[in-house]
């Protein structure tokens, strides 16, 4: 990647659930630091100093795909996409 190149993360949560929805689910996974944060799904708010996700609720069985853009503000060696 080059430097101001925009770069789209997808990642995919499910909830397996017991027969019961989830509430106040959350996801902790860290832009590598040649990242810069831009934006995520309404639902969806990012903490970029604890790497935690705040998803929110997710009923019983379902599945939710969350696209994070970002921003390359350094010279990206070999990340994996």
């Amino acid at each position: 990647y080059f430097v101001d190149d925009i770069v789209v993360w997808t990642i995919t949560v499910h909830n397996a659930g017991n027969g019961t929805n989830a509430t106040n689910v959350t996801l902790k996974d860290i832009l590598p630091s040649q990242f810069e944060f831009i934006s995520c799904p309404p639902e969806c708010v990012y903490d970029p100093v604890t790497g935690i996700w705040n998803i929110g609720f997710m009923g019983n069985g379902t599945s939710r795909t969350i696209k994070i853009t970002s921003r390359v503000k350094d010279v990206v060696p070999d990340v994996m996409n």
